[in-house]
C-alpha cells in the first residue's frame, strides 16, 4: 500500500473533522447519532458510516461482534427482510457514470 502510517492517521483526523458537524446535525435532528466502523480496516479504507435515530440506541450498538452468533442471526434476519421487502436485491450502481479507468458504464441504466 502506497499510503503510510502518517497520511493514513492524518486522513482519519480529517475525516473526524468532516463528520463532527455531521454529527451534531444528526442529533438535533434525530436525538442520538453516533459514527460506526463497519468492516475491518484490513478489509477497506471506508470502514465507517454515521447512524442516527431517536435515542436511545440499541443496547450493543457499538459491541465488537465478531464471535457474537445472536448478532449475526440477528444481521441475517434484517437483510433477508430488506430484501423481501424490496423484492430482491438492491442495485447500489451509481446511476449515470461511466469509467475507462475502471470499466464499467451506469450512464445507460
Amino acid at each position: 500500500n502506497a499510503i503510510s502510517e502518517d497520511q493514513f492517521s492524518w486522513a482519519e483526523i480529517f475525516e473526524d473533522h468532516l463528520q463532527t458537524p455531521r454529527l451534531s446535525k444528526l442529533r438535533r435532528c434525530f436525538g442520538a447519532a453516533a459514527e460506526v466502523r463497519f468492516a475491518p480496516r484490513e478489509c477497506t479504507l471506508q470502514d465507517r458510516c454515521l447512524l442516527a435515530m431517536k435515542p436511545p440506541f440499541p443496547r450493543n450498538l457499538m459491541a465488537h461482534h465478531d464471535d457474537d452468533p445472536r448478532f449475526f442471526a440477528a444481521l441475517e434476519q434484517g437483510v433477508q427482510e430488506l430484501l423481501s421487502a424490496a423484492g430482491g436485491p438492491i442495485d447500489c450502481r451509481p446511476k449515470g457514470l461511466k469509467s475507462t479507468k475502471y470499466d464499467f458504464d451506469y450512464s445507460e441504466d
